[in-house]
């Protein structure tokens, strides 16, 4: 099978090139040596990557071959500005390079440190109640510490520790048994043999 090509329609390749995913596309206050990644193509051995200063490429700082799926910058670049990255696989196979990307790099008076890259978030509001509840239990708890009697235990016996609160049901279930062994003992069956005959 044979096939021609016409002089100016542009010929693709059938393997896409890799997606950027890091710095993403149009992110700004990147560091002055920037690590950069994107995703695999299955079976590539060998990516070249491309760091420029315009979005044509033209203005090349960087164009390496690499094995793996990110490249590191080593160099510093420039304070508050604007470059741009592609990637392609060349390795088995020839790919189509991947979109232009591009990043701005932070200006100088605004440097990279942990307290302003990520400031702590407030406590919600439910933090609060629970540390409230706690406080409250442990004074509660020393309270309780402080004003219990302090028992000499050679003097007391074990029916002085029992509460009042338990001892009523107990005295009533006493008088109800006997009640109950009274009106037993008072109980003849010869009488009420009598009676009823």
């Amino acid at each position: 099978m044979f096939f021609t090509v016409k002089a100016g329609l542009p010929v693709r390749t059938e393997h896409l090139g890799p997606v950027l995913l890091n710095p993403v596309n149009c992110a700004r206050d990147v560091s002055l040596c920037p690590a950069f990644s994107w995703a695999p193509i299955p079976g590539t051995t060998r990516y070249e990557f491309t760091l420029a200063e315009d979005p044509a490429l033209t203005q090349v700082i960087a164009q390496v071959t690499v094995p793996t799926t990110a490249y590191e910058y080593d160099g510093n670049l420039n304070w508050n500005t604007a470059y741009f990255w592609q990637v392609r696989a060349i390795d088995p196979i020839v790919s189509e390079p991947s979109p232009v990307a591009t990043f701005t790099v932070i200006s100088k008076g605004r440097a990279i440190t942990p307290s302003s890259h990520s400031p702590p978030l407030p406590a919600p509001w439910w933090t609060w109640i629970a540390i409230a509840i706690y406080v409250a239990l442990v004074a509660a708890m020393l309270a309780l510490i402080r004003t219990r009697p302090v028992c000499d235990r050679s003097e007391t016996t074990d029916a002085d520790h029992i509460s009042p609160i338990i001892n009523r049901p107990m005295n009533a279930l006493a008088d109800l048994k006997s009640t109950f062994i009274e009106k037993v003992k008072g109980f003849s069956p010869s009488e009420d043999e009598s009676d009823s005959e």
